[in-house]
């Protein structure tokens, strides 16, 4: 089994989990703010999105603000899904409020 830490303002929480390890959420203590890939958002993230890695132990997570996660979830529904012949769980282990 393995732990997942996110940390938040400098105070780490960890919960056991059964998957493979996720690295820390956010972009570093002390400047947290959506990772927003496609410009600069200086919004404080409120999502996240837990992508599921190639081999099961690659996994990465994305925290985003409200808007760019409705985003990114479109964007995966409505471009990716469409010629990928994996299913969302295929692709994502977890989504939702940080």
């Amino acid at each position: 089994m393995s732990t997942t830490t996110a940390r938040t303002a400098g105070r780490g929480v960890q919960s056991v989990t059964g998957l493979p390890p996720v690295p820390d959420l956010g972009e570093g203590e002390g400047n947290p703010r959506c990772m927003w890939d496609w410009d600069v958002c200086p919004e404080t993230p409120t999502k996240k999105i837990v992508w599921r890695g190639n081999n099961g132990t690659e996994n990465y997570a994305e925290t985003l603000c409200a808007r760019h996660y409705a985003v990114e979830l479109s964007r995966f529904t409505e471009v990716h899904s469409v010629s990928c012949s994996g299913t969302v769980a295929s692709h994502i282990l977890a989504l939702g409020d940080m």
